[in-house]
């Protein structure tokens, strides 16, 4: 699995299709270690008083913005971030990237496989975090349709070396499934 977080899907965008409605705190059995134990709702956790014991007066309580996690995101379905173009650079991050197993970080690769054919979106590794933003090149308002994947850098040999020094089913199995994701960026 793979954990997903992004930026540009929080009020005033977009919603996924009703289909692809969820709790706010349902996780994939497939979710990183820091989701699970962090599994606030996607929107931030909403603030009340000492005093109140109504639910109806705590949902009156302004949202607190933050970045929405995708970890439970049923990525069969196209996610969709807006943006202001006004408020974009290269250094905003639009999707964060991580490998869920441990025995993946630093061993994947994330790609854009269509949808960049003007080159206005790079994914750059740091520490073992992929995160998708926008290059300098300076893009157009519109609608930018992407396809992300992930594939594993194990070669055959560092995959024997590890089962030799662990046990010889260390990762059988525990490479997790490829990230073929789509999203849709919209420039407003």
């Amino acid at each position: 699995g793979h954990c997903v977080s992004g930026m540009g899907m929080g009020r005033g965008s977009p919603e996924p299709p009703a289909s692809g409605e969820m709790d706010d705190n349902s996780l994939s059995p497939e979710a990183c270690y820091e989701c699970k134990i962090n599994g606030y709702p996607k929107r931030g956790r909403k603030r009340r008083s000492a005093n109140q014991t109504n639910a109806s007066n705590a949902e009156d309580q302004p949202e607190i913005e933050a970045n929405v996690s995708l970890a439970s995101w049923d990525v069969e379905k196209t996610a969709v971030f807006a943006f202001n173009i006004s408020h974009i650079n290269n250094k905003g991050r639009i999707l964060e990237l991580l490998p869920a197993l441990t025995t993946l970080t630093n061993h994947n690769r994330y790609l854009i496989e269509s949808g960049n054919e003007n080159g206005f979106f790079k994914i750059n590794q740091k520490e073992g975090i992929s995160y998708l933003h926008f290059t300098k090149k300076k893009p157009v308002v519109g609608t930018y349709s992407l396809q992300i994947s992930s594939s594993p850098l194990y070669k055959k040999k560092e995959l024997n070396q590890l089962e030799d020094k662990y046990d010889k089913d260390y990762l059988s199995g525990e490479l997790g499934d490829n990230l073929k994701m789509k999203i849709q960026i919209l420039l407003h």
